[in-house]
């Protein structure tokens, strides 16, 4: 077998190039909606309450912002996490 490929070796080579241009044209021919979307997108919020205990900030912002961040429209949204630590809420 490889003793064919050697002696036609032009033949293999124009083989292999029209499959790898017809891969070329199929693959710019994929719609858009099927190739997904892998774009990672995260929003981060930190706010600060010099003095506040955790349940102070639980209590007086996390609900809110947790109220606010569920009204915007998200697709796909999978984690809502809200650590609240001394004086910091990062949700």
């Amino acid at each position: 077998m490889f003793e064919w490929i050697v002696r036609n070796g032009i033949l293999v080579t124009v083989v292999v190039l029209i499959i790898a241009i017809l891969g070329l044209v199929a693959a710019f021919r994929i719609p858009v909606q099927m190739i997904p979307d892998l774009e990672v997108r995260t929003i981060s919020i930190r706010t600060s309450w010099p003095g506040a205990t955790p349940q102070d900030i639980e209590k007086e912002i996390l609900i809110e912002q947790e109220e606010y961040l569920r009204k915007i429209p998200f697709t796909g949204l999978q984690v809502v996490r809200y650590p609240a630590k001394l004086r910091i809420s990062v949700p």
